[in-house]
């Protein structure tokens, strides 16, 4: 800013040095101060058009050390919420454009430094893997689809939730037709997912209390058999409705990969929320739940 309040003070010097010049001065001054001109101009766009947004918070070749570390890195990162993403550049590109670009599993969404209540993420192009190294493989087909995951649930926000028939551990039926006008709070997850189990006891609680509120149902599918999850279910209890041999419907109708997954269905059969986080989807029901 202090080389464009320059440049205006030059203009001004320039218009008066015209003014009072005539002949061969005239023109050799003109041209002097016309240099003057394109070199500040040049200052003031440089300093105006910067886009250094501030420093990662980790440095790319740590997160990329191991899938341990990428798996610490990326459980901190919310791509779920608004953020400002970035190209490698560090040019604005909208929500879309950036979980597009992360879905080819050729990125990392580095986080910046940042003292705005917003997030931001640039895109990180990750080195070329090495073909024959497995701990490579592993952290290329991890990054495929952790960037597949987060476009689909991107996807998947605001369009109608698909179709589906399910019967529970009981023999309740709910399908597309007899929940329809309802709120549905759905989980995805399997006996074997540590995070999954983990959160139960909280979501019993929401489960609680809603108990009165017959135009909201909890529904879980597990892509474990049913004699698995009734076994399990006699150690753990678990007040959703529990639905076993889903993983052709979650892996192919819903693409989850990640888990657990909660999904947040309105009454005009749309999601509202998906995320991989719980506490995320809590504010969501409120709100649907007061309408």
């Amino acid at each position: 800013m202090k080389a464009c309040r320059i440049l205006a003070v030059v203009l001004n010097l320039f218009s008066i040095s015209n003014n009072n010049s005539s002949g061969i001065f005239h023109k050799a001054s003109k041209m002097i101060w016309f240099t003057i001109y394109l070199c500040i101009f040049t200052a003031c766009s440089s300093i105006d058009q910067s886009k250094h947004y501030g420093d990662p918070v980790e440095k790319p070749s740590v997160i990329l050390s191991n899938v341990g570390t990428l798996l610490i890195y990326l459980g901190k990162v919310d791509l779920s919420h608004n953020f400002i993403g970035l190209d490698t550049s560090e040019n604005i590109i909208n929500k879309s454009v950036f979980l597009t670009f992360l879905s080819s599993g050729g990125y990392i969404p580095l986080q910046l430094i940042s003292k705005d209540t917003l997030r931001h993420y640039r895109l990180y192009k990750c080195p070329a893997f090495n073909e024959k190294d497995p701990g490579d493989q592993l952290l290329k087909l991890f990054l495929k689809n952790y960037g597949e995951a987060e476009y689909n649930k991107y996807k998947m926000k605001d369009a109608p939730f698909p179709a589906f028939d399910f019967v529970d551990l009981n023999g309740n039926v709910y399908n597309t037709k007899n929940t329809k006008g309802k709120i549905i709070v759905l989980k995805c997850w399997f006996i074997g997912c540590k995070p999954c189990v983990a959160e139960m006891p909280a979501l019993n609680e929401i489960v609680k209390k809603y108990a009165d509120r017959k135009d909201i149902v909890f529904i879980s599918l597990s892509f474990d058999s049913e004699e698995e999850l009734k076994k399990f279910l006699l150690k753990t209890p678990f007040s959703y409705a529990v639905i076993g041999g889903q993983q052709y419907y979650l892996s192919e109708i819903l693409k989850i990969n990640s888990y657990p997954t909660h999904i947040l269905v309105n009454k005009q059969g749309n999601v509202v929320s998906i995320s991989n986080v719980y506490d995320d989807m809590f504010p969501a029901l409120k709100i649907e739940a007061s309408k």
